[in-house]
């Protein structure tokens, strides 16, 4: 009788991590440059909000007075923030010190909308002005409506303002709306209207403490909060900076594991002229 051996279980890597489509990287506008200041954030000059006046070029005296501009508003500063992700292993485990600081590090740039999107809706990470802080203009009175009747409100109040923006949606709300409102252009999703919608998934549960009825409260099963603000900017470092470098650092000799992390530093911001909430209700 033949004896068949068992050979040990190689040990592949996982699945390479990638980022969402639809997420707020590919719908926002990247800040690149070598400014060497950046990392201490960045105020906003925004540009004019007023819509465009008229008047008869023929008219005389008092009918030819122009209205004066409203101005701009400038909000508070946007802070740089750093994203992080690590990775532990036993040290007899580790392998090629490059090949698992590579780990992180791709995890970090699939997952790192994440935290530019959490940032923007609720500032989870450093304190700055945030899609849903007391600032939000709360549409329907803040009851729950259907998703679709929340798109269009939202819609209404980005067209108030005569220019483009971006309705930002959780993924529930995107996978309830579906194909018969929203509108997959190429790669970009965008609504009917040709608006241009972020599925955000870090926008899924990111409560703030604010009162009840208003964004950043956390919605009951089946609703969630979906926003609609103007074009947002953001910026991720070129970098990833490996934290500890040097394998000999990252071991913890009393367990005889090594722990490291992946960082990158982030950035994100809008002009806070347009800021509006929806409460949508997507249950079936």
């Amino acid at each position: 009788m033949s004896v068949m051996g068992v050979a040990p279980r190689i040990v592949l890597d996982g699945p390479l991590p990638r980022p969402p489509l639809f997420g707020l990287s590919s719908a926002a506008q990247s800040v690149g440059g070598d400014e060497p200041h950046w990392r201490a954030g960045a105020n906003l000059y925004p540009y004019p909000p007023d819509l465009p006046s008229a008047n008869d070029p023929c008219a005389a005296g008092t009918f030819r007075d122009k209205a004066t501009p409203t101005g701009v508003t400038l909000p508070e500063g946007f802070p740089t923030f750093t994203a992080y992700l690590g990775e532990i292993c036993t040290a007899a485990s580790v392998g090629d010190w490059d090949e698992f600081k590579g780990r992180a590090e791709s995890a970090l740039r699939a997952r790192d909308g994440w935290a530019l999107e959490r940032q923007l809706v609720a500032a989870d990470f450093v304190d700055a002005p945030h899609l849903g802080d007391d600032n939000v203009d709360v549409l329907a009175s803040g009851a729950p409506v259907a998703a679709a009747v929340a798109i269009a409100y939202l819609e209404e109040a980005l067209a108030a303002t005569a220019q483009d923006g971006l309705i930002h949606l959780t993924a529930a709300v995107a996978a309830f709306l579906g194909g018969d409102y929203l509108v997959n252009d190429r790669g970009v999703l965008r609504t009917y209207r040709g608006t241009t919608v972020v599925v955000g998934t870090g926008y899924s549960d990111a409560d703030v403490p604010t009162p009840s009825g208003t964004p950043g409260s956390t919605p009951a099963a089946g609703q969630s909060w979906i926003y609609v603000s103007g074009p947002v900017l953001y910026r991720k470092d070129p970098n990833i900076f490996s934290l500890p470098e040097d394998e000999s650092e990252a071991l913890d000799r009393s367990d005889n594991t090594v722990i490291y992390r992946a960082e990158r530093d982030l950035w994100v911001a809008w002009d806070g002229q347009l800021q509006a909430a929806v409460l949508a209700d997507w249950s079936p």
